[in-house]
């Protein structure tokens, strides 16, 4: 079966929704025989140098995928095996979802009730000495008093 791959470099990091990507060069490419959507194994036959290009995607699968191994068995001959990208493959759909999040790696909401997340909830009490002869007539002052 013969299809067209678009090969990328990418420099994003795996869990980003949006990679930046270089401007893809189409190749026709060819799939191995023991391959599937998900882990692709493909052939492509090409003078150009393909060993830095780290991402691609397949049209005819409408998948992005991440570039595991490639290799050159013969000359102008390269195998590529690839692990599909799901963030990036469903990102229109993951991006038009709404939903609260409940939990995060290093953001939090306090006012969500998380039993996961410990909170200490300490006494603190803080005395003030007002200093003798602060007032004058010519400030307003306003004195609250909470607790006992």
């Amino acid at each position: 079966m013969s299809l067209t791959v678009t090969l990328y470099v990418s420099g994003s990091p795996v869990e980003k929704i949006g990679k930046s990507l270089s401007s893809g060069t189409d190749f026709s490419c060819e799939l191995k025989d023991d391959t599937s959507i998900l882990n692709p194994k493909i052939k492509i036959y090409s003078s150009s140098n393909l060993s830095g290009y780290n991402y691609m995607y397949i049209a005819e699968f409408g998948r992005y995928y991440y570039i595991n191994d490639i290799s050159s068995p013969r000359n102008n001959e390269w195998d590529i095996s690839a692990h599909v990208d799901v963030l990036e493959t469903y990102k229109d759909a993951i991006l038009a979802n709404s939903a609260v999040v409940r939990r995060q790696q290093s953001q939090f909401n306090l006012y969500l009730d998380d039993p996961d997340f410990l909170t200490y909830n300490y006494e603190r009490i803080q005395t003030i000495k007002f200093p003798a002869n602060s007032f004058t007539k010519t400030l307003n002052y306003v004195l609250a008093i909470n607790g006992s």
